[in-house]
């Protein structure tokens, strides 16, 4: 049934590499890992498990909440900067790779995306195929906007959010790994959300991947507009673009079948499919 909840998935575990440690949860079938970058700044994983629940049939995927984030965020820390987090998933990949248990696919959202395109950017990581789900850009608004120092009040702004990007109604898996999201208070994090706000509203830097890369974004999105994922795929060379109708920032929220359908058949037509 669409809107089972998944029972079967183990707690996270920490996973240390390059110096780093991340609270990562790990489950799937198949030999390939698929990893998964959520966005923010200041949620975690759990966001991402009801799309991550079909894909997991294919493959092993793997959930980092991203450091200074969930799992991975030490008592009393700040979220981290755009460079601390760019820097510490580069040398906890660069470890993982050294173990030889770096990732063959990689997706990630909103914040993720752009942390995903930018660390292949750079070299450092290199995934056979890339997937940018609902990737940032110019004028991108951050989630949630709220600027009040409350938790409650954070959520409370987090789901209004919800409300704007998702256009019909939330399947049970989603409504349910939304009130699961931690969701930090803004004041923790104003300094990156400024430093975000810079970086989004700055031209995509533009390269050419070594690899085949999706930009995959809902039609109805406010946050990453269908022009501005226009803009990432134009820079981003050899990227496919790709819509989805009827879907907002959060295109698995309705019913994650379409959006897990279309990151499967870009890896077949890719030649890294399962």
């Amino acid at each position: 049934m669409p809107n089972q909840l998944h029972l079967n998935r183990p707690d996270p575990a920490v996973i240390s590499a390059g110096g780093v440690s991340l609270s990562v949860r790990r489950f799937g079938r198949g030999d390939r890992r698929l990893m998964m970058f959520h966005g923010g700044p200041g949620l975690d994983h759990q966001i991402l498990l009801p799309l991550a629940d079909r894909l997991a049939k294919h493959y092993q995927v793997w959930l980092p909440d991203l450091p200074g984030h969930g799992g991975s965020m030490k008592q009393g820390e700040a979220l981290p900067g755009v460079e601390s987090l760019r820097r510490r998933m580069s040398s906890w990949l660069a470890g993982l790779a050294r173990d030889g248990i770096g990732p063959d696919l990689l997706c990630g959202h909103s914040l993720g995306a752009w942390l995903a395109r930018d660390l292949v950017r750079l070299g450092a990581v290199s995934p056979e195929a890339l997937v940018l789900l609902s990737p940032p850009s110019r004028a991108a608004r951050s989630e949630p906007s709220s600027s009040d120092t409350e938790l409650g009040r954070a959520r409370e702004e987090w789901l209004r959010y919800l409300q704007i990007e998702v256009p019909g109604p939330m399947s049970d898996r989603f409504r349910q790994a939304a009130l699961d999201t931690l969701v930090v208070p803004p004041s923790r994090y104003i300094r990156l959300l400024r430093t975000l706000r810079r970086v989004f509203m700055n031209r995509p830097d533009p390269f050419a991947p070594g690899c085949p890369v999706l930009v995959l974004v809902g039609e109805m999105d406010r946050t990453t507009t269908p022009e501005q994922a226009r803009e990432i795929a134009r820079c981003t060379g050899g990227a496919r673009l790709h819509h989805l109708p009827s879907c907002g920032h959060f295109p698995w929220a309705q019913d994650a079948g379409p959006t897990a359908d279309a990151i499967l058949a870009f890896f077949r037509s890719s030649g890294t499919g399962t």
